[in-house]
């Protein structure tokens, strides 16, 4: 199995257990949670994420047979541990074709909120790399002042909004029901699920307080369900309010995430334009519930850039197909938006880690340049056929590679023909067996291709499955190797991949990036038409920054280039003879 595939499962089960949404979590490790897709992840990404789902249903199940009173256990419809509640019946949304224009509208700014939190969080990320570093208790400090900071937040946010927080615990609201086309108005008491008085006069609840103390799972179902209408100061502080402090956490040495924040305060802002356009447009019959679902979907797309897997996490966490429709054009308008200015949040973050995460589209600039100007003029690190062991050992010490081309340097030794290529591993399993021999072999032992029964490996590859493993350090083996041993040879031939992938040096950038993509490549050879290694191409020098430096280089050659022969054409004497 490879280990890049975990990383991806993980994320899918992770949505799953927090969602209850197996298909969204296996969309978003799709999205999201890997450069390399394969069937074969898709099938250990669903199974993944069928298995946490079931478990999370049995252990909730559990949960409440013993703390809610007699139920009958296995009853699997316990809700997720974040939940969007069910849209049915009296708690149905009303909307039309009208609402989709101001969808489109609102999730339109809910894009441009998406990319000012994301250049806010980078230039956040980024100073906090520059001020603390890798210091362990200055991250832990700062983890203890944005805690109290948002308690402090928390604390004054009802007080501040004053006399605003507070409304009555029953109201007459009027609605307009799409299927018999008229207005009704009816009695609607506030939740007691989440309500605070806070202060408040007797029959009234503080609406400040019943966002900000409770659990913002349930702050998302109040804005999301009730019919209640909330003053407007109350949604711009608590928005406002949130969208800061979301920004200032997400990054912190804690194990925080972008999901619910980015729910909550786009459901809050969502709210606040729901109402307001029902104030400005009183006969369209327009539901602010309704605002607050795809001001929520918007806000995500805007500052994760995930559509599709957003689309399905939020249908299946409220049950209703329905709203797959005003969902999908609120990630689509956010996210069309926030791509102008700037990267999704979770790009930038593997950016700014130096992560080789490869796009699924190679960057523009990747046809103006081809493979040969990612290298420098000097030789490539490679190894001989037959090297030996001081040799071998000095190239896995200067240098952490991964991979090493194995060549033949041919009769006058100036060629670097390219045989194979080995990893890191392999040649840290052979220094551990000590599979070196004092003399020079006579001849070059090749590859074996006899297969050893029942293992479906090459003969000459089997003592590299036996025994305990050693990874990449080879600073773990020094203490086993004497000073004879430097002395000896190692054939490495029969250990190489001589089946290997190359590039030529011609080709265009956009042909190697692809060919990563496509075949789930960590390393390249890279070869000129006779054959010969120049190079050695990574996913870092893939990335994006690495390919502009490669295009400014490459125009800066070429203008120096324009200039020499200029200068020739005409005769111009050196500047030293003027």
């Amino acid at each position: 199995i490879d280990r890049r595939d975990f990383p991806a499962c993980g994320a899918a089960a992770g949505v799953s257990a927090a969602f209850g949404a197996p298909i969204g979590g296996v969309l978003f490790a799709v999205e999201e949670g890997a450069s390399f897709w394969s069937n074969v992840l898709t099938w250990r990404a669903f199974f993944c994420t069928m298995t946490t789902a079931f478990t999370i249903k049995i252990l909730t199940n559990a949960y409440n047979f013993n703390h809610e009173g007699p139920r009958t256990f296995g009853v699997l419809q316990d809700p997720s541990l974040v939940e969007f509640g069910v849209f049915t019946g009296g708690k149905a949304l009303n909307w039309s074709v009208i609402d989709l224009p101001l969808i489109v509208f609102q999730c339109l700014i809910m894009g441009l909120f998406g990319a000012l939190f994301n250049d806010l969080n980078r230039r956040l990320t980024l100073l906090r790399t520059k001020l603390l570093k890798t210091d362990r208790l200055l991250r832990l400090l700062e983890t203890v002042a944005v805690a109290l900071l948002v308690s402090v937040v928390g604390g004054a946010f009802p007080i501040m909004i004053g006399n605003y927080a507070c409304a009555d615990i029953t109201q007459t609201v009027s609605w307009y029901d799409l299927q018999t086309a008229r207005f009704h108005s009816e009695n609607v008491t506030a939740a007691e699920v989440g309500r605070r008085t806070f202060f408040c006069p007797e029959g009234q609840y503080n609406q400040a307080a019943s966002l900000w103390f409770t659990q913002s799972e349930l702050s998302i179902l109040h804005l999301f369900h009730t019919r209640l209408h909330f003053q407007l100061p109350v949604l711009t502080a608590f928005f406002i309010s949130y969208f800061l402090l979301a920004c200032v956490t997400y990054g912190l040495a804690v194990p925080s995430g972008l999901f619910v924040p980015s729910l909550c305060s786009g459901a809050a802002f969502g709210r606040l334009y729901g109402q307001i356009l029902l104030h400005i447009f009183p006969g369209l019959g327009l539901d602010p519930r309704m605002y607050a679902l795809t001001g929520a979907a918007g806000m995500l797309g805007g500052m994760a850039r995930i559509t599709i897997s957003a689309t399905v996490i939020i249908v299946e966490a409220t049950q209703n197909v329905s709203l797959a429709l005003p969902v999908m054009i609120s990630v689509m308008a956010a996210k069309f938006v926030g791509d102008k200015f700037n990267h999704g949040l979770y790009d930038i973050h593997i950016h700014l880690r130096g992560i080789p995460l490869l796009e699924p589209y190679p960057p523009f600039q990747a046809d103006q340049v081809f493979v040969r100007h990612l290298f420098s003029s000097k030789l490539p690190v490679v190894l001989d056929e037959v090297t030996t062991v001081g040799r071998l050992v000095h190239v896995l010490t200067c240098n952490k590679h991964n991979s090493y081309p194995v060549v033949d340097r041919g009769h006058d030794g100036d060629k670097l023909t390219f045989t194979g290529l080995i990893t890191r591993r392999v040649l840290c399993r052979l220094l551990q067996v000590r599979a070196f021999k004092a003399d020079r072999p006579a001849s070059i032992a090749g590859r074996d291709f006899t297969m050893v029964e029942g293992k479906g490996l090459p003969a000459s590859q089997a003592l590299l499955e036996d025994g305990p493993r050693v990874f990449d350090d080879i600073d773990k083996l020094l203490p086993t190797l004497v000073e004879e041993d430097m002395q000896a040879y190692l054939d490495l031939t029969p250990y190489m991949n001589p089946g290997a992938y190359t590039v030529n040096e011609v080709a265009p950038l956009s042909r190697v990036y692809r060919m990563f993509r496509g075949l789930g490549l960590r390393f390249l050879p890279v070869v000129d038409r006779h054959n010969q290694v120049k190079g050695l191409i990574t996913r870092k020098a893939l990335s994006e920054a690495a390919i502009e430096r490669a295009v400014h280089d490459r125009r800066s050659r070429a203008r120096a280039d324009h200039v020499l022969r200029a200068r020739q054409s005409v005769n111009l004497p050196e500047l030293g003879s003027w």
